[in-house]
């Protein structure tokens, strides 16, 4: 894992622990042993911390969910594999 996504997962539990509004920067940059200028290089702010993990891990899952959804004609068997792709995230 390269420091980048090491920061990404540190951000995603932080923020998922204590709430996002309750994670400050710093908080993250120790996490990883690293400095602030590190995550303002990566990330810009925590709002591009946010923004990220919504590219990297809602976006993906919501796609994937509607292709999930998609009627095929047995109703039965498109919510089971909705159900399937949601516990699968």
């Amino acid at each position: 894992m390269n420091k980048r996504e090491e920061l990404l997962q540190s951000a995603l539990e932080l923020f998922a622990e204590n709430g996002y509004e309750n994670v400050g920067i710093q908080k993250i940059a120790d996490s990883c042993s690293v400095g602030k200028p590190t995550l303002y290089h990566y990330f810009g702010n925590k709002n591009g911390f946010l923004k990220e993990l919504i590219n990297v891990y809602a976006n993906p899952f919501l796609e994937q969910l509607e292709n999930s959804a998609r009627y095929n004609g047995d109703l039965t068997l498109t919510l089971e594999t909705v159900i399937k792709e949601y516990f699968r995230f």
